[in-house]
């Protein structure tokens, strides 16, 4: 958090110098709303037997931003967005009396992110064509909810009851909620291109594809127990989004 402020500070300081130097051209308001598909990797399954990958997490994702351009051509953005992160698991355990496992994970986050922004103009081709323009930066991640399901043969079963195999089934313990699987706060790199295109009235619409890559360990300390193959390994999430947004640009 501490960081977080120190850089606001200075991007606040940034924005007022360059105000006063002229070059300050306006604030970007807008609204963005889209989805896409994320994932975990490596699987952590708390010292017990592996699954396998089913397939990605599709979710939704949206949120406000806001860009301090200078130029029209460079900015920094600051944004607050929500989106769903997961991933789905199967395996087939067992030899006398064999059975199918599956492990769902939901990660709802309320993410920050503050990003450079460039945007390469292409009104000398053609008073209709769109700007290109790329973003790219690191964002917070505040855990909102969660949800982990684990199931046996389509039944659902609790989190101690989800473990095969687990060395650790003495000492491990049923969280009293999901939320304790997972640290509260997460980091990860932003990054993104899109395209905009005019509108009225300073009025501007947005296409967007956006990656984010894990940078931090989203795994609760008190539940970092290692597999007996391949000892304790740092679980990350990584997403691709494709967003529509609505920007409206503010002169002074």
């Amino acid at each position: 958090m501490k960081h977080i402020i120190t850089l606001l500070f200075v991007l606040f300081i940034s924005i007022s110098s360059f105000a006063q130097r002229g070059t300050f051209s306006g604030a970007q308001l807008g609204i963005n709303l889209g989805g896409g598909v994320s994932t975990i990797l490596p699987e952590h399954n708390y010292g017990g037997a592996l699954h396998e990958f089913k397939s990605p997490f599709f979710g939704i994702s949206g949120g406000v931003e806001a860009a301090f351009m200078w130029r029209d051509a460079i900015g920094v953005q600051i944004g607050l967005n929500y989106t769903q992160k997961g991933q789905s698991y199967t395996a087939n355990f067992g030899t006398a009396s064999p059975f199918k496992s599956e492990k769902d994970v939901v990660l709802n986050y309320m993410q920050i992110p503050i990003t450079y922004r460039h945007v390469i103009p292409t009104d000398y081709y053609s008073s209709v064509a769109p700007n290109f323009y790329f973003i790219s930066g690191v964002q917070t991640e505040i855990i909102t909810s969660t949800n982990v399901t684990y199931k046996r043969d389509g039944a659902e079963v609790t989190f101690v009851e989800g473990q095969v195999s687990n060395n650790f089934t003495d000492v491990i313990e049923e969280p009293e909620k999901d939320e304790d699987l997972f640290t509260q706060v997460a980091f990860s790199l932003v990054g993104g291109i899109g395209f905009e295109f005019p509108l009225e009235n300073g009025m501007m619409l947005t296409l967007e594809k956006r990656g984010e890559l894990g940078l931090s360990d989203i795994n609760s300390p008190d539940y970092r127990y290692p597999h007996p193959e391949f000892g304790y390994r740092k679980s990350r999430t990584y997403a691709l989004n494709l967003k529509v947004g609505l920007i409206y640009f503010i002169r002074p």
